[in-house]
């Protein structure tokens, strides 16, 4: 049995326990009967959502963990200890990829195979307009390479991200192309007629700004009158701060509140039942990585629109979704009355996603690409 352990390399929040829990449980249920997983985490977590899947909860909580930057030694000794209690044979990074130096010290004293986890690209490779931000951008990829550098293989969402670091590191060939997988069981596909009289559109995810849930609102709240009784939008997400409050604010300037549904968090095992009855999934998101939203809606058969922003593209291309600029509510109008006045196939659209998600996503697929990994470490 492989021992698997994941590491927040940030301070945590219960609070966003549910948010913060989908990598691990994902590769839980991905790799049920060949791995163990394992998360170590500073900070406070809601352990009950872990321990359900069967996840062993670590909490970092000692002496240096007050100290900001000393708390990552102390990560790096406690990582150390559990090592030789339960022997991990891969240790990863959930998010900061470009910091993986406490997981690093501790592979000298343990026999781990240090595996990073690419999920975005957070340190852009733009040109920068002065002389300071350009010798601060400098400064962090020259610690993003440092940091990869460090790993025994990078693991990226998508072909797109791979031709992405395979210009910033200096050794291309750790790169393995691993995407995260769909479990189409919990989120079976269903073949029905779409409706869209009424357009009934759905957003599930995080409830903030960079989500651009405003400029979804914004693009219905200023069609024609005739085209907006006809929509009924959905916001499926838990929020933990004052965006609610923000984005009602403006729900009810423009005299839209009788057309839009908050719903807060549902659990997965719920959420298919809105897949399966609603027109439209929509993630008008400003920045994304690789989505599991959009996973989900395409393998259950409702037809997606998102932002070309991240791995959308990948995603949603080739007809297998609609594609909106991001930041522009006037682009998404225009998306909102091709699909009112019938002008997208949707039929095609599904066909071309279920076909998508089956080849390159499915559950069989993505713990094949894992066992292939630890077979070459």
């Amino acid at each position: 049995m492989i021992n698997w352990c994941y590491v927040y390399l940030s301070k945590v929040k219960k609070e966003r326990s549910s948010f913060l829990s989908n990598v691990p449980v994902r590769t839980a249920n991905l790799l049920k009967g060949d791995a163990i997983i394992h998360v170590v985490y500073i900070g406070k977590l809601d352990r009950k959502i872990f321990e359900n899947e069967n996840i062993k909860c670590h909490q970092y909580d000692g002496f240096f963990n007050v100290v900001p930057y000393l708390r990552y030694l102390g990560l790096s000794f406690f990582l150390i200890r559990l090592s030789k209690e339960y022997r991990f044979d891969v240790v990863q990074n959930v998010w900061k990829h470009y910091f993986l130096f406490p997981i690093y010290l501790a592979s000298f004293f343990c026999d781990f195979k240090l595996v990073a986890r690419v999920a975005g690209v957070p340190i852009s490779r733009k040109y920068q307009k002065n002389l300071f931000s350009w010798l601060r951008k400098k400064i962090v990829l020259l610690i993003e390479r440092a940091s990869l550098h460090c790993a025994d293989k990078i693991q990226v969402l998508s072909n797109s991200l791979k031709e992405e670091f395979e210009q910033r590191i200096n050794n291309p060939s750790k790169i393995v192309v691993i995407p995260q997988g769909v479990n189409t069981d919990l989120f079976p596909y269903k073949e029905r007629n779409i409706p869209i009289d009424p357009l009934k559109v759905l957003y599930v995810g995080r409830i903030s700004m960079e989500k651009g849930i405003a400029d979804l609102i914004e693009a219905v709240g200023n069609l024609e009158s005739k085209l907006i009784s006809n929509i009924k939008i959905t916001l499926i997400g838990e929020c933990l701060d004052k965006t609610k409050e923000q984005l009602q604010r403006k729900i009810s300037q423009l005299d839209i509140d009788d057309i839009v549904e908050w719903k807060g968090y549902i659990i997965q095992d719920e959420l298919k039942n809105y897949y399966h009855s609603y027109s439209l999934l929509i993630l008008p998101s400003r920045t994304e990585g690789l989505p599991n939203v959009i996973l989900e809606g395409m393998a259950s058969g409702i037809p997606c629109l998102g932002t070309a922003v991240g791995e959308i593209p990948y995603l949603l291309g080739e007809n297998r979704g609609i594609l909106v600029n991001p930041n522009d509510f006037k682009d998404l109008q225009d998306k909102f009355c091709m699909v009112l006045e019938n002008e997208i196939d949707f039929r095609r659209m599904i066909q071309n996603s279920y076909h998508f998600i089956n080849r390159e996503h499915s559950f069989n697929v993505v713990k094949q690409k894992y066992l292939d990994l630890l077979n070459i470490l």
